[in-house]
């Protein structure tokens, strides 16, 4: 099963807006539900998690890294998403269903 990707038109149809989304600047795993997935650029992929305290916030992930996996998991699945800290800044490294 795919999780289905949200284009930029689609999101403006369906009126979804993500400005209360914001980046995780945090290391460490946090508790989430995939809440949808949007087109990004250059080949990336937007994702737009809950977290378990509340926070709403958005990943970039890469093709080469085959996404985490993400496009595996349905929405509103619980998962566990791992940031770490790398030279360019903290960003998801894995994804865990719990």
């Amino acid at each position: 099963m795919v999780t289905e990707i949200l284009s930029f038109e689609e999101m403006r149809e369906k009126e979804i807006a993500t400005d209360e989304y914001r980046l995780n600047l945090e290391e460490g795993c946090f508790n989430a539900v995939l809440e949808f997935l949007a087109e990004g650029k250059k080949g990336t992929l937007r994702a737009f998690f809950r977290f378990d305290d509340g926070r709403k916030v958005f990943a970039q992930l890469q093709y080469f890294n085959n996404y985490l996996g993400i496009l595996k998991i349905p929405h509103n699945t619980p998962i566990c998403i791992y940031y770490e800290k790398s030279a360019r800044g903290i960003f998801p490294m894995n994804i865990e269903l719990i």
